[in-house]
């Protein structure tokens, strides 16, 4: 609010539209004197909170909309009991301004640990299923290798890459810590059709956070953002589909159809899960032609 002019239809006070401080960080004395109450509208919500996240690391949902605190005002030294709501009225606020709400950092063994049942499910029936593929005329085994070696490998390939942090974290390169860090992530994706809608959403912003903390650039980085901002591509519809595969072969066969329908520069940026998944190709060619 702003006091107005001096026109005949002035009545006291006036909103106006004026470009919001930035900062209060010198302190509130950096502002001048008839600086008006102030009311934040975010004009670009999506811009504000990816350059916010991608800057700092802060998530939506570490942040809430209140009023801050500015500057005293004067003219409540002889208010009385009403003194209170006199400094309320006097005092500059900001409106709607971005503050600190309660901070959860994500831990990923929460994700590891509240799927870790129907994970281990998983396993089970894919042991089923392989023991079964001899009986079932319609069961292709290369429906059971490709459905399963994606999601092998990658939680391979994320334990190892950590362990590989935790060994040598001083000896290895920028570089590599990146492509660790990586590889850990993509291996948490494996775990998020597991555990639900709500808390696979969440566990896709975690890991949104997490790559952007870590820096991480590169072909595997890219792949990772895509996936993040693309769930219901390829790389995760394989995992989608064995979430909720049973013990029949449909569920199988659409997890393999998924992994073969993998763009090649997909699979390239994978790292190393890139030569395992060649060779697998590799010794099922050969065995095809036995």
């Amino acid at each position: 609010m702003l006091d107005c002019d001096k026109s005949k239809d002035c009545n006291g006070r006036a909103t106006v539209d004026i470009k919001c401080p930035t900062t209060l960080k010198s302190g509130s004395s950096t502002i001048i004197d008839d600086f008006p109450n102030a009311t934040y509208t975010l004009q670009d919500s999506e811009g504000f909170w990816k350059d916010i996240g991608a800057e700092y690391g802060i998530e939506e949902s570490w942040v809430k909309f209140g009023r801050r605190y500015v500057r005293a005002g004067n003219g409540c030294q002889f208010a009385g009991a009403d003194v209170k709501d006199c400094i309320d009225r006097q005092s500059s606020w900001f409106y709607n301004y971005p503050m600190k709400d309660t901070v959860k950092v994500y831990n990923p063994k929460d994700l590891i640990g509240g799927s870790y049942d129907k994970t281990e499910d998983l396993l089970y029936r894919l042991k089923i299923v392989r023991d079964n593929a001899d009986y079932d005329e319609l069961m292709q085994w290369s429906d059971l290798v490709d459905a399963g070696s994606l999601p092998a490998l990658t939680i391979q390939t994320a334990v190892e890459s950590m362990d590989k942090i935790v060994k040598t974290a001083k000896d290895i390169s920028k570089r590599e810590r990146e492509e660790f860090i990586v590889s850990f992530l993509t291996g948490l994706l494996f775990f998020i059709p597991f555990v639900g809608e709500a808390a696979g959403a969440t566990g896709l912003t975690a890991v949104r956070s997490m790559l952007r903390l870590a820096g991480a650039a590169g072909e595997t980085g890219l792949l990772l953002h895509d996936i993040i901002e693309h769930p219901e591509n390829a790389f995760m519809s394989v995992f989608s589909y064995l979430a909720g595969a049973g013990v029949g072969r449909a569920g199988f066969k659409n997890a393999a159809n998924a992994r073969r329908s993998m763009k090649a520069s997909d699979i390239d940026s994978l790292g190393s899960l890139k030569g395992d998944l060649d060779l697998i190709e590799t010794v099922r060619g050969v065995t095809c032609r036995i």
